[in-house]
């Protein structure tokens, strides 16, 4: 699981790093982003907190990052195996938390 508080920089950087390396020495592992910990900053005119967010997020789904909204439940049974159809849905859906 990565959280920290530059999503479009260093947690997106680490997640897609890591999710390569899984990839390349064929580990079947998951990176789990939990939205609500993480965040970017916003400097107008500058950086686009709300924007910049939104795509690091957008990115890491698109790479086969799980992004979820919040850990709801930390039972690692409840939580989907990698390469499952659901860790699929969830990465492709919003994740409301509801039934967690």
């Amino acid at each position: 699981m990565i959280t920290g508080c530059c999503t479009d920089i260093c947690v997106l950087q680490f997640a897609l790093a890591l999710k390569a390396f899984f990839n390349q020495t064929e580990q079947d592992r998951r990176v789990i982003v939990p939205a609500d910990c993480t965040a970017t900053y916003h400097m107008d005119e500058i950086h686009d907190g709300p924007f910049w967010q939104k795509t690091a997020l957008d990115l890491m789904k698109a790479a086969g990052v799980l992004v979820v909204d919040a850990i709801v439940d930390t039972d690692p049974e409840k939580i989907p195996a990698a390469g499952s159809q659901e860790s699929k849905k969830n990465s492709e859906t919003e994740d409301t938390g509801e039934g967690n």
